[in-house]
C-alpha cells in the first residue's frame, strides 16, 4: 500500500497555489523510481500515468559517467519505459584547463530543463529524494516541489529549513496528489 502525502502546510493537498500552475513534471530517477537495484513499486504506473494524461515530463540524473542509452537500457531492468530523449544529464563545459559539472542543483540545470519543456519554472513541479540537490536547488529555479520518501531522503531533512510544497511517500502517489489539488482548489 502506499503511504500518506503530506505537505508543508496543514492541508495535505494544498500546496498553495491553483491545481494548473502545475503544467509538467520534472523527475530525478535514483532514488525515485529505482532504489539501488529495486524498482520503486508503482513506479511505472506513475511514467504511464504521466503518459496518458499527456503531462509534459522530463528526468534529470547528475549521471555522466554513462551514456543516456545505457541509463534507458538500466531503467528497462526496472520496468521503466523511458524515451533517450527524455533524459537530461549534466552539462560538462571545459574552461581553460579546467572541467565545470554543471547539473544538479545548479539553478541552469532546473532551468534548462524547464526550457527543453517549453515551460516556465514555476510552471514544473520537481518529484526528487535528495532534500539538497533536488527540492532545494529547483525551489531556487522557482519550481514547486515534492520530495518523495524513497532514496536518499530522511525526516530529519524537514528540519533543513527546506520547505517543500508536498511530500508524497513514493513518486506512485503523485497522480492521487494531483487529483486532489485539483478538487481542492476548485
Amino acid at each position: 500500500t502506499l503511504g500518506p502525502v503530506s505537505a508543508a502546510t496543514s492541508d495535505p493537498t494544498d500546496a498553495g497555489a491553483p491545481p494548473n500552475s502545475v503544467k509538467g513534471i520534472i523527475f530525478d530517477l535514483d532514488g525515485v523510481f529505482h532504489v539501488g537495484d529495486q524498482a520503486v513499486p508503482g513506479a511505472a504506473g506513475a511514467i504511464a500515468w504521466a503518459q496518458k494524461n499527456a503531462i509534459p515530463h522530463l528526468f534529470l540524473t547528475n549521471t555522466f559517467s554513462r551514456p543516456r542509452e545505457a541509463i534507458v537500457a538500466r531503467l528497462s531492468t526496472f520496468g521503466l519505459s523511458i524515451d533517450v530523449d527524455r533524459i537530461l544529464t549534466p552539462a560538462v563545459a571545459a574552461t581553460g584547463i579546467r572541467a565545470v559539472v554543471i547539473g544538479k542543483p545548479a539553478q541552469a540545470f532546473f532551468l534548462t530543463a524547464a526550457h527543453q519543456r517549453g515551460k516556465e519554472p514555476a510552471d514544473l513541479l520537481m518529484v526528487g529524494d535528495d532534500i539538497r540537490r533536488d527540492i532545494e536547488g529547483a525551489q531556487r529555479a522557482d519550481l514547486t516541489t515534492a520530495p518523495v520518501r524513497t532514496g536518499k531522503f530522511n525526516d530529519s531533512d524537514l528540519s533543513l529549513g527546506i520547505r517543500p510544497d508536498a511530500i508524497p511517500a513514493t513518486v506512485a502517489d503523485l497522480p492521487r496528489w494531483r487529483k486532489d489539488r485539483e478538487e481542492h482548489h476548485r
